[in-house]
């Protein structure tokens, strides 16, 4: 089970001003090396360690739009706990992972 985008609320952080639709498998740059969590009834955003403002931000699930990826109708049960890996930039096909 892979959270693929998440849409966020109009009120979001200040860092992401420019940013309202997060496209986990092909991401921007403004949001790599962020986390995504989902806890519940929140969804938190978790910058880099190097960012200027390091703390996580909370936005209330029910404001977000999350679109996911599974074929497992199972899946869909355990949707109140997930952890997406920092998101980084996407290897164009055929090219080898460092």
């Amino acid at each position: 089970m892979k959270l693929i985008t998440l849409t966020l609320p109009v009120e979001k952080p200040p860092e992401l001003r420019l940013q309202r639709t997060i496209d986990l498998r092909n991401p921007v740059n403004d949001v790599l090396g962020w986390t995504i969590l989902v806890r519940g009834p929140a969804v938190i955003l978790i910058p880099p360690k190097d960012s200027p403002n390091p703390g996580g931000f909370e936005v209330a699930r029910s404001a977000c739009w999350l679109r996911w990826e599974s074929s497992s109708p199972g899946d869909y049960d355990k949707l109140t706990n997930y952890t997406s890996e920092p998101l980084t930039r996407a290897k164009p096909p055929g090219e080898a992972a460092p």
